[in-house]
């Protein structure tokens, strides 16, 4: 929902509110650059599969000033994929 909202949001000439999505396997990361806050710049679907991007999704939050959130579901979460973000320090 939030994906097809975000792309309704995104196609008016010019995307006037700045937003970005992007896809590594099953993990969606949203940024909004005119909408701060937690409701639209959030990662979806993050999980221990995906957890060899974690770099990629950091700096792609720090690139535009946005600090990360990662939205684990108890599906996605596993504990050696805390552990790994524990030790990251996100």
């Amino acid at each position: 929902m939030l994906h097809s909202r975000l792309t309704a949001i995104k196609n008016p000439d010019g995307n006037p509110m700045g937003v970005e999505i992007i896809r590594i396997g099953r993990t969606t990361a949203f940024t909004v650059r005119n909408i701060p806050g937690p409701s639209f710049n959030l990662v979806k679907g993050f999980n221990e599969a995906d957890a060899e991007a974690l770099n990629q999704i950091i700096n792609f939050y720090q690139g535009k000033e946005i600090p990360i959130r990662l939205e684990i579901t108890p599906s996605n979460g596993s504990s050696n994929l805390l552990k790994m973000l524990h030790q990251r320090g996100n």
